[in-house]
């Protein structure tokens, strides 16, 4: 998979005779991205593209932009959760897989880490956020809000 370093850049994928592109990032809820300029942009790179399929999905975010992988909570020990991919699914499955299984198998400290993996810390559900990325998440979601608020108002008063 190759991906461009903007976020509302490509991502480019081989399957078999094929190449799957992704893109046109928004947050969830915002106004989506327009799927002709993307079009517009995939023939730009490759102009004898045909597209074959399209379709949209909601990749989950966390926080920091680390995956939440783990106990789902302290009071649910047999319940995990691997989630917070922020688009990178294949490579955190794996390691979602390979962690859970290592806690399921094996045990796992009250931090996230195992025996095998004491990284698996770095990626505990219940990990402390930095304040500034907990804030800005605030800001931006309390943002939206009044923006939709005024837009619904300005509708009704019409």
């Amino acid at each position: 998979m190759y991906a461009d370093a903007s976020n509302s850049g490509l991502a480019l994928r081989g399957y078999k005779d094929m190449i799957l592109v992704g893109g046109a990032t928004h947050r969830v809820g915002q106004e989506k991205r327009d799927w002709n300029e993307f079009r517009e942009k995939i023939l730009s790179y490759y102009p004898e593209a045909m597209e074959r399929e399209h379709w949209e999905v909601e990749d989950c975010v966390s926080l920091d932009g680390i995956p939440y992988i783990g106990p789902y909570s302290d009071k649910t020990p047999n319940m995990y959760v691997a989630t917070g991919f922020n688009g990178w699914g294949m490579t955190s499955a794996m390691t979602a897989a390979i962690l859970l299984t290592d806690a399921i198998i094996n045990g796992q400290k009250t931090n996230g880490a195992t025996e095998s993996y004491p990284w698996g810390e770095v990626f505990y559900p219940e990990r402390k956020i930095v304040r500034s990325q907990y804030f800005a998440n605030v800001k931006e979601n309390v943002r939206e809000n009044i923006k939709s608020f005024l837009t619904r108002k300005s509708k009704i008063n019409d």
